[in-house]
């Protein structure tokens, strides 16, 4: 079994390449302090004995991990460790293997846990490579910025599948290529693929998403402002569309026409029936009393069926410019009823006209 005073050799080979990670071979000393710190105050008070020698061994399987850049199963036998028994050096080691994985969410809270953890336990030294792991943890996170008009509201913004909170116009996200689907509250979606870098700054563009409509305010004639609440009527919504009433007085005036018509077309051509057939027998009783009243007679009747067609046409063409005014009247009504706002103050009420006359 190894000894828990070789860990510290091991942890120094094996996180010596941290300085690809945080920038400087300052932090890179910084992370081997902490890892081999770690291992040096690992008293045995926190279990068994045979928990303590497991622990030692993962710690060795994480540290021959590491050394052959297998980052992934390095994280997860230091996860193990914590399993045991976690401390916050122990954490911040978690927190590097995340860095190197590009996984700076996860990271961001590891390395949050550990300093709190430090805190808690006066441990300065972890608490002092906690918060300067964080600060520079801060700079390498790339950071997506939405550009949206003022009066847009988002309704959902994810990353990856991964829900953020719809009121932050900014927020951080892992290295590499990374979805953003921003959706509006009115239907409009905005789907970006991003490429992100470490220290990176990324925009992505929504402001072609469409603003909702503003609620139009309830409507009330001026008589209602001085009446009392009980007997005012209740608001009519300017959003209502009512049904337009139906147009009866037209309609009846276009019924009289259409039998006015009707009526004046059969006695037209009943006279002319009678009057072609009184020219036919001209020439046997032409000139002949009863001829005559035939001829003058049926001319009559033609002469009638002329003005009863002419005044049915004319009653049907009133109907229809009736009709039509009247809608157009009814309409123009609507639209000119203005629309007051009532607001309580103290001491009463008062009314703003917010509508055209």
């Amino acid at each position: 079994m190894l000894s828990a005073y070789s860990l510290p050799t091991l942890w120094a080979h094996a996180f010596a390449g941290c300085v690809c990670v945080l920038g400087t071979p300052a932090a890179a000393s910084t992370a081997t302090e902490a890892i081999t710190s770690e291992a040096e105050a690992a008293p045995i008070d926190g279990g068994t004995r045979q928990q303590e020698a497991r622990r030692e061994t993962l710690f060795a399987e994480a540290v021959a991990l590491s050394r052959k850049n297998r980052w992934t199963e390095a994280s997860k036998k230091i996860r193990e460790v914590l399993a045991i028994r976690s401390t916050p050096k122990v954490l911040i080691a978690l927190g590097y293997t995340q860095i190197k994985l590009d996984q700076f969410l996860e990271a961001r809270a590891t390395l949050d846990r550990a300093r709190n953890d430090a805190a808690a336990a006066k441990d300065t030294g972890a608490l002092a490579r906690a918060q300067a792991a964080l600060a520079r943890l801060e700079k390498l996170t790339p950071q997506v910025t939405l550009r949206l008009r003022d009066d847009v509201r988002l309704t959902a913004v994810e990353v990856d599948g991964r829900a953020v909170e719809v009121s932050r116009r900014e927020f951080p996200v892992d290295p590499g290529e990374r979805r953003i689907l921003v959706r509006g509250a009115c239907g409009g979606t905005v789907d970006a693929i991003l490429s992100a870098q470490r220290g990176g700054r990324l925009s992505v563009d929504a402001t072609g998403l469409c603003v909702p409509e503003t609620p139009k305010r309830p409507q009330t004639t001026p008589s209602d402002l001085h009446m009392p609440e009980a007997e005012r009527a209740p608001p009519k919504l300017a959003t209502d569309d009512p049904a337009s009433p139906f147009p009866l007085a037209p309609t009846l005036l276009g019924a009289a026409g259409i039998l006015t018509a009707g009526l004046g077309s059969y006695l037209y051509f009943d006279g002319r029936a009678d009057h072609t057939a009184a020219i036919s027998q001209c020439g046997k009783t032409c000139g002949s009393t009863e001829w005559n009243l035939q001829f003058e007679e049926a001319s009559s009747r033609m002469l009638t069926g002329d003005i009863l067609l002419g005044a049915g046409g004319a009653l049907i063409v009133s109907s229809i410019v009736w009709w039509l005014i009247q809608d157009d009247g009814t309409q123009n009504e609507t639209e000119a009823t203005p629309t007051v706002g009532i607001s309580p103050v103290e001491g009463g009420a008062y009314g703003s006209v917010l509508g055209t006359f």
